[in-house]
């Protein structure tokens, strides 16, 4: 399923930033990652493995290349190297779901459905202007109309960027999605692999739902114009009206063939001589026969494109471009330690690591516990520097702008997030990382506290949720561990987890 479109190449690092990546790139990476770590993980891959893949990556590629080129080049190189070392792993990898294929029939359908609307809205060579599956037709375009500008006029107020998609668009989302993911759950790293992927589709999914369902419109528009003509061409129609409700109303009615049959003036004089007496007598009880219908069948060709065809052309080109654009530059987020990790040994930077327990010193176990958790996560020799921060007014530590340098808050557990305190702390950490090119974490030191309240743990669960509430608004990745006793892979996955988070 995957090729790697890797090429080495000389551009610039400024320009590396700028070179985006696919969605089929980034699939290709995510896929890569959660193999790599699920082999590390059952000892079927060692990080020697890794090391080697990143090297000959890094060789191939060299220093000038692109990022991009890089990560492409080095998970062609992990896959080769895993169908070698545990090929049970890949099996079976994540398909490519054939939404246009789905799309298509969807597509047909409406066609189909616009012929027998037709059918519908005609008795025999009799057409109903009143008739309900016409006004129905541009009822329901019509408000389609009316809630995309209402929620595109919230999302611009709300400052929101996410595509919001209606009830039929999440329907249809969620059934695509469920079919993508069928051959999951047999496969432990394919669930874990859709885990990470549907969030991150989400967005260009909706986009093609919305592109299938204007489509869809659309062609339900053109099959009622197909029908009309075709039949046109060897019947004889005429034209009239019926209603319970307007039955003597004719001014009602008047004012509705205006309204919807004259919304694009033409040069012939249907309407310049339509009145009220006029509109009367073309009750189908009046003047059983009706009226000729040629005029009438061209304005309702027409008002049905101005009302349906045109509108849905443009949303779904609309839709389509911004598909393209997501689909083109897919949202990746390297600031992950899995990623960061490859990114400074394909530079051969090492890390230093700079501790801040805050309010309270760590113990000597707590500290190789850390330098431990480090080593793990980059997979490369660091630099370990412990700075005790005893308060809030403690001086900011002094990095160096472009050193590879990541800065680790310690916050106990044990105390209660405040704030001014603790959460402006790590606010003025992340910018000072943010300014110097650095990064940050912060670890929730949890031993204290669970061994102080084993016996009730939904006060644990409590304490939790007040801490993630506070840290979620800092933008900073962040973990809870128990420093007496690791869970590294537990770790590793909730700084994956609130890393994409932001």
């Amino acid at each position: 399923m995957f090729n790697s479109k890797s090429k080495a190449n000389n551009t610039s690092s400024k320009a590396d930033k700028n070179k985006k990546l696919s969605i089929d790139d980034v699939k290709e990476l995510t896929w890569t990652r959660i193999l790599e770590l699920s082999a590390l993980e059952q000892k079927k891959f060692t990080a020697e493995d890794s090391s080697t893949c990143t090297s000959e990556a890094a060789l191939q590629v060299g220093e000038s290349g692109s990022q991009k080129d890089f990560l492409l080049t080095r998970a062609t190189k992990v896959l080769d190297l895993l169908k070698q070392k545990a090929p049970e792993l890949l099996q079976p990898e994540p398909s490519d779901l054939r939404v246009w294929t789905i799309g298509l029939i969807f597509v047909c359908l409406a066609f189909l459905l616009g012929v027998i609307t037709d059918e519908l809205a005609t008795t025999g060579n009799k057409i109903n202007l009143l008739s309900p599956p016409l006004l129905g037709l541009f009822l329901w375009n019509i408000l389609i109309y009316i809630w995309l500008m209402v929620s595109f006029i919230v999302r611009c107020v709300r400052k929101e960027k996410t595509f919001g998609a209606g009830p039929l668009r999440e329907l249809l989302s969620s059934s695509f999605t469920k079919i993508q993911t069928t051959a999951s759950k047999k496969s432990p790293t394919l669930t874990q692999f859709f885990k990470i992927w549907i969030p991150a589709e989400a967005p260009y999914l909706r986009r093609i739902v919305a592109c299938i369902l204007h489509l869809s419109a659309m062609c339900f528009g053109l099959g009622l114009i197909f029908s009309i003509g075709i039949r046109g061409w060897g019947t004889a129609y005429t034209a009239g009206w019926e209603s319970t409700w307007l039955a003597e109303k004719p001014n009602a009615v008047l004012a509705f063939l205006n309204l919807v049959y004259n919304i694009l003036p033409s040069n012939d004089n249907l309407f310049q001589t339509l009145n009220t007496e006029v509109v009367k007598n073309m009750r189908f009880d009046v003047t059983p026969a009706g009226i000729p219908a040629t005029y009438w069948m061209i304005r309702l060709i027409t008002a049905t494109a101005i009302i349906v065809i045109l509108p849905r052309l443009f949303l779904f080109l609309y839709n389509k471009v911004r598909a393209n654009f997501i689909k083109n530059n897919f949202p990746i987020n390297l600031q992950t330690p899995y990623y960061q990790n490859i990114i400074r040994q394909w530079h051969g930077q090492s890390m230093t690591i700079r501790v801040l327990p805050f309010g309270k010193d760590l113990t000597t176990e707590e500290k190789n516990n850390i330098e431990d958790l480090s080593l793990a996560i980059n997979q490369s020799g660091n630099k370990f520097i412990f700075e005790p921060t005893a308060h809030e007014d403690t001086p900011l530590p002094t990095i160096e702008n472009g050193k590879a340098e990541e800065l680790w808050i310690v916050f106990s557990m044990a105390a209660t997030p405040e704030k001014e305190v603790h959460i402006q702390f790590a606010k003025d950490i992340r910018d000072l990382c943010n300014k110097n090119e650095a990064s940050c974490k912060v670890l929730i030191n949890s031993d204290v506290f669970i061994e102080r309240f084993s016996g009730t743990p939904k006060r644990i669960e409590e304490r939790k949720k007040n801490w993630s509430t506070f840290l979620d608004s800092t933008a900073v990745p962040y973990a809870f561990a128990n420093l007496d006793s690791l869970n590294v892979k537990e770790i590793l996955e909730e700084f994956d987890k609130t890393s994409n988070h932001h």
